[in-house]
């Protein structure tokens, strides 16, 4: 058996126990983040290596998604199931088109349009509703008042009251 290092000896058993926890959790930490882009990359090339909406294809593994045409049939997310063998990511992939993460936030945007204008409707309606204008207590003045108990249209007519 080998004999307790200077450095170990140093920092005392305590200290050293933490340190070797840190040196796994960045070795473990280094080994997955770059297995998982290796992954990317292979099933990026796997799926023609361009998106399937507007043609970009440039190398860069961050800038496309997985989009599942029926979500229904999703069994997981391949961004988040790095660990599973490859042929089942393969399957997983042949449910989704590869398109880059633009198209794929307007691909998206097109599921929630309705919600937002319903959204922007009552906005609108309650904004109009809040922001009648009034008439200044001091020159007359018409103006949206920012809050409800405010009565003057500026700061100058309030200190001249």
């Amino acid at each position: 058996m080998r004999g307790k290092s200077t450095k170990r000896l140093e920092m005392g058993e305590k200290a050293w126990a933490e340190y070797q926890k840190l040196r796994q959790y960045r070795k473990a930490k280094k080994y997955g983040t770059a297995h998982r882009i290796r992954l990317k990359q292979r099933l990026i090339k796997y799926k023609g290596g361009e998106c399937k909406k507007c043609g970009y294809d440039k190398d860069i593994p961050g800038a496309y998604a997985f989009h599942h045409r029926d979500p229904d049939e999703k069994e997981f997310s391949i961004s988040r199931y790095t660990h599973v063998k490859w042929s089942v990511l393969q399957k997983e992939a042949d449910k989704c088109d590869l398109i880059c993460v633009r198209c794929h936030a307007e691909e998206h945007d097109k599921e929630f349009a309705e919600v937002r204008q319903q959204f922007l409707e009552r906005s609108e309606r309650h904004q109009s509703s809040r922001l009648k204008k009034i008439e200044c207590a001091r020159c007359g003045t018409e103006f949206k008042p920012r809050r409800r108990t405010s009565k003057y249209c500026s700061i100058k007519c309030s200190n001249q009251r």
